[in-house]
């Protein structure tokens, strides 16, 4: 998908309401034609399911997932080349150790605001999550598995109102 091979040339899948795409075996490139879109923008509670695909020189980011995106299934993908490879926002969860992440300006970006339901991130020790600034709020949790290496902005926080359990790795 996106074969011309011109930076945003075209807009991107966008996955909405209780929409569904399953892809196997894509090319997810030169999209993200305006602020905002990505090779594939989630947002509903629709499924997306995308394993060994690759996404790479997509403008803005590879792929999005907007707040209260559900049923997300990632898998042996590639992300470089984008700008972002994978953003997630507020009360999003990713949960993927098996995707690789090479020459993105950020492999993951977490946007900032306050989660309010149960929320977990984990991801492959060799990559990291940019984390805008997160208050996890009294109804909310985040879960921080082993191995998730989590980068902030100068003066970026998390404050815990609710709960947050994060184990390192010995």
């Amino acid at each position: 998908i996106g074969a011309t091979q011109t930076n945003d040339w075209w807009y991107g899948v966008d996955v909405l309401g209780t929409g569904s795409v399953a892809a196997v075996h894509c090319e997810f490139a030169h999209a993200g034609s305006g602020s905002g879109y990505a090779a594939i923008r989630k947002q509903g509670t629709g499924a997306l399911s995308v394993s060994d695909s690759k996404f790479h020189h997509n403008g803005d980011q590879a792929l999005y997932l907007y707040p209260g995106s559900s049923f997300l299934d990632l898998g042996h993908n590639s992300f470089s080349n984008n700008n972002i490879g994978v953003r997630i926002a507020v009360n999003g969860s990713l949960e993927d150790v098996t995707s690789t992440f090479l020459a993105n300006a950020y492999d993951v970006v977490v946007d900032g605001g306050t989660l309010t339901q149960p929320v977990s991130w984990r991801l492959g020790p060799d990559y990291s999550m940019y984390v805008n600034s997160v208050t996890v709020a009294t109804n909310g949790s985040l879960l921080v598995s082993p191995g998730t290496v989590l980068k902030f902005p100068s003066a970026g926080y998390i404050l815990v109102n609710g709960r947050m359990e994060a184990t390192g790795t010995p």
